[in-house]
């Protein structure tokens, strides 16, 4: 498990199971947070606070408390 905080209170913990190779990721953000990238894998989230805002195949999702995220791969 690792965990990186920010002096502006972000932070993002990863936790990758040994057994199965399965990632986790618990994050907080306040404002922008990535830039553009691509997942290898199919991504599940969930939306625990606050609100999220991404894009993805061109068109700007919203995700709020409670809901949840599929992104599959957009790599052939």
């Amino acid at each position: 498990m690792s965990k990186a905080a920010s002096p502006a209170g972000n932070w993002l913990t990863i936790y990758r199971d040994g057994e199965t190779g399965i990632e986790s990721v618990q994050a907080h953000f306040s404002g922008h947070a990535y830039d553009a990238h691509s997942h290898d894998e199919v991504l599940i989230g969930v939306t625990l606070d606050g609100v999220q805002r991404f894009r993805c195949n061109r068109f700007t999702h919203t995700s709020t408390r409670g809901r949840i995220i599929l992104i599959e791969s957009t790599r052939p």
